[in-house]
């Protein structure tokens, strides 16, 4: 009889090992808690200075939604001009861009002789409920009506592109370089 007790409460164990697996597994693939999830958002804004100058912003924010910290090593912000597909449909054009890329990396090496540069420091890591915010500025002749501010960014994870589409607002209010010119 002690025999017969001690196979039941061996496989009993070996049944509950298992499930006891079972249920870390499905409870890890539930709430993805092994990955590193995040969020990322784009806010624009352009500004005319004093003297008529066109200044444009993009806000790139990256947020850390997952469990374990986040590491990014590489982020490119480029500004590029709008292309139309199908007669109706607007679409990034990426080989049309209006400034160089900022690119946001520890190495200069990482970004192109032409890229505008800016290391990444301690904005590459980004706790839990944490987000890192880059940005891209710059000084432009004149804004098209409709462009594309392109975000992407590198992690241990892999890598992921962002787009955000602006419509210029200010095109009545604000004139161009050479209407600014000829008015002065």
């Amino acid at each position: 009889m002690l025999d017969s007790l001690q196979k039941i409460a061996s496989i009993a164990q070996a049944v509950i090992v298992v499930a006891t697996a079972l249920f870390a597994v499905f409870k890890f693939r539930l709430y993805r808690l092994w990955q590193a999830t995040q969020n990322a958002e784009m806010k624009c804004n352009a500004l005319v200075t004093a003297q008529k100058q066109l200044v444009f912003e993009a806000e790139y924010r990256i947020f850390n939604t997952g469990e374990r910290p986040l590491r990014i090593q590489r982020v490119v912000l480029k500004l590029c001009h709008a292309k139309q597909v199908n007669g109706f449909h607007l679409m990034p054009d990426p080989d049309n861009l209006l400034v160089a890329p900022t690119v946001i990396t520890e190495d200069k090496t990482q970004a192109g002789p032409n890229d505008h540069f800016k290391p990444i420091r301690a904005l590459g890591y980004v706790n839990k409920g944490a987000y890192a915010s880059f940005t891209l500025r710059c000084r432009l002749q004149e804004l098209p009506d409709v462009i594309f501010v392109l975000g992407e960014f590198s992690w241990q994870g892999g890598t992921r592109t962002y787009s955000e589409m602006w419509v210029n607002e200010l095109t009545t209010q604000v004139p161009s370089a050479e209407r600014a010119a000829a008015s002065a």
